[in-house]
This record gives C-alpha cells, sequence and structure tokens, in this order.
C-alpha cells in the first residue's frame, strides 16, 4: 500500500539511498564577535587519484 503510485521498480527498493556530498561552513560566535572557522570545508572527501588528460 505504501508504494502504490511509486514508479521505481521493486528490485530498487533495497538500492542504498545515494548521500549528496556536503561542504560544511563552521561559525563561532564569542563575546559579540563572529569568526568563521571553516567556510565550504571539502577536508573529508576522499581523495581522488589524479586523472592525465
Amino acid at each position: 500500500m505504501a508504494r502504490h503510485g511509486q514508479t521505481e521498480r521493486n528490485v530498487e527498493l533495497w538500492r542504498p539511498p545515494y548521500i549528496h556530498p556536503a561542504s560544511p561552513c563552521k561559525p563561532e560566535v564569542c563575546e559579540g564577535r563572529t569568526d568563521i572557522l571553516l567556510h565550504g570545508d571539502i577536508g573529508h572527501y576522499p581523495e581522488q587519484p589524479a586523472t592525465a588528460d
């Protein structure tokens, strides 16, 4: 009943979800002053091997 009207095939029901990458920002507010500690940080991304063009 819950899948009624959905277009995915049943075989795709168990496929893991795709998690979109993120680039977090980290502001810090201290004594009325705001500092941005991280802005669009991608340090957590896995390193990709260099490709030859």
